[in-house]
């Protein structure tokens, strides 16, 4: 099997990923745990950093060891170190 010789091509792949739908909807990949959940916050740890949704009516609507959509209004979205 020949290697890559894009770097970016193999590190994307384990990567977390976050994909937003408008204001209601977002799919996250690479979830390692759930840090925070509540209606108005849900807090996701996604290797080196971790994500924070805050808003309102906030929940997760289906979660498997590949990621997780959350619902709601999504007010804002922030992201800080894990260090």
């Amino acid at each position: 099997m020949e290697k890559s010789g894009n770097p970016s091509v193999i590190n994307a792949a384990l990567s977390p990923r976050i994909e937003l739908f408008s204001n209601s909807e977002c799919c996250v990949e690479g979830i390692r745990s759930i840090i925070v959940y509540n209606s108005d916050c849900i807090k996701l740890d996604i290797g080196k950093i971790c994500v924070n949704f805050s808003g309102d009516g906030l929940y997760i609507t289906s979660f498997t060891s590949e990621g997780a959509n959350i619902s709601g209004t999504i007010i804002s979205v922030e992201f800080e170190s894990n260090d």
